[in-house]
């Protein structure tokens, strides 16, 4: 067996290995690279969309709630006047 050829052989195929993986290399890198960062993008901007959704309905759910205070204190009113009323005028005062 020539042993100068097995070495000539697997130097060479060691070469060719490295060359093909930097071709993939900047391959995936050039046009793969822009892809990635589209989708990337897509997620983000879906995220910050979602976030501004959610914003929108914490603000809708503290004025719903503002405004079923607002009812409870008209409603506490309601009943401590028509109370007074009840009780006459001698009591009220």
């Amino acid at each position: 067996m020539d042993y100068r050829a097995l070495g000539e052989l697997i130097w060479f195929s060691l070469l060719g290995l490295s060359v093909l993986t930097l071709v993939a290399g900047v391959s995936v890198r050039v046009f793969l690279a822009p892809v990635v960062r589209e989708v990337l993008g897509k997620l983000r901007s879906d995220a910050d969309r979602q976030q501004q959704l959610l914003g929108v309905r914490v603000e809708r759910t503290e004025e719903r709630l503002s405004e079923l205070e607002t009812q409870l204190n008209r409603l506490a009113a309601a009943e401590e006047f028509h109370r007074q009323l009840r009780a006459g005028p001698d009591e009220g005062d």
